[in-house]
């Protein structure tokens, strides 16, 4: 059984990579749309915010923001009268960020900008929905999922099924290789990497991984991805595109410095 994400190959040579983030910003008042107690991945804890998903284009000439939507907490979105005050229109229903996400991607399929790799962080790669989506519509993915992500895989016993921190155990002679995700402010980000084939639908199609990155430094700290791309596709790119997502974080502060976090929206009626 065999898949092959097409887009990559149709786009040869082409690396543009789609990143896929939230970020928040911090606000005192109650009336701004989507605005309250929640966790701010700013200040790495519960503050009173607004939070948004957004979308980084990433190529080799540079990359920026290209789209984003507005987090609603669920509280806001059954609070009708509030929603309205906020000039929120009433079709307007709860989406998780990963469905936030999967709206924004709708879009750049439709408007058919060349992508080359989704990556994400595990709040987007560890959502199931999100997932199977680029991959029906032929999206090669690497992204990140948490340590008791479930993964279907091939041992010398036969096939098992385990969460992704217990892999390698049932893995005999695994290989890790010292790879770069790329230039960092204090120069290559440097780990160790294993790749494990993953059996999709219980089946080996050559087009699906688990990646495991390992610290150079502490052996025992590790993070793990979910990767989908043609069976010829290296190790190597995987790790750089991996490599890729941080841009969106730099984007963050270039936008943020340049006033995407300090703004301040007035409705007024007019008679």
């Amino acid at each position: 059984m065999t898949c092959v994400p097409t887009r990559l190959v149709q786009l040869g040579q082409e690396s543009a990579i789609l990143a896929i983030d939230e970020t928040s910003f911090l606000k005192q008042g109650h009336h701004s749309a989507g605005v309250g107690w929640q966790y701010c991945g700013t200040t790495g804890r519960v503050e009173h915010c607004q939070v948004g998903v957004f979308l980084s284009y990433v190529t080799a000439r540079g990359h920026a923001l290209i789209d984003r939507e507005l987090y609603l907490p669920l509280d806001w979105c059954e609070d009708r009268d509030r929603c309205r005050s906020a000039g929120i229109p009433d079709e307007v229903s709860f989406q998780t960020k990963p469905e936030l996400a999967k709206r924004m991607l709708e879009r750049i399929e439709k408007a058919q900008i060349p992508v080359a790799w989704v990556v994400a962080d595990s709040v987007y790669g560890s959502n199931v929905d999100l997932r199977t989506w680029l991959e029906a519509h032929h999206y090669p993915y690497a992204l990140a999922v948490a340590c008791n992500e479930p993964v279907g895989f091939q041992t010398p016993l036969g096939r098992r099924r385990e969460e992704a921190a217990f892999v390698e155990e049932f893995v005999p002679q695994l290989e890790w290789q010292h790879l770069s995700m790329g230039e960092g402010s204090k120069g290559p980000r440097r780990f160790d990497w294993a790749i494990i084939p993953m059996l999709h639908q219980w089946q080996n199609d050559g087009c699906h991984w688990l990646l495991i990155r390992r610290s150079l430094i502490d052996l025992t700290e590790k993070s793990y991805f979910f990767v989908f791309a043609p069976s010829d596709t290296s190790l190597s790119e995987m790790v750089k595109a991996i490599g890729a997502r941080w841009h969106i974080e730099t984007d963050f502060e270039n936008a943020k410095d340049l006033g995407l976090d300090h703004y301040e929206v007035v409705r007024r009626e007019v008679a």
